[in-house]
């Protein structure tokens, strides 16, 4: 089935089927949030203690 879609997307003008590696996008945001951000967020609440955790209270995570 994942054949004919991806054909007849490729048949309609104007219309791209996605690259193959955007299907690892979401792997690469789990791998980044719990590898990287979570990691370093532990990092910094050792580091800072309070002050950080005020911090993090007034100031969005995702810009």
């Amino acid at each position: 089935m994942r054949e004919h879609m991806v054909d007849t997307l490729k048949d309609r003008p104007g219309v791209m089927a996605p690259p193959p590696l955007l299907y690892l996008l979401p792997l690469a945001l789990v791998v980044v949030q719990k590898g990287v951000i979570a990691r370093e967020e532990a990092y910094l609440e050792r580091k800072f203690g309070e002050d950080y955790l005020n911090y993090k209270a007034r100031v969005q995570r995702w810009i």
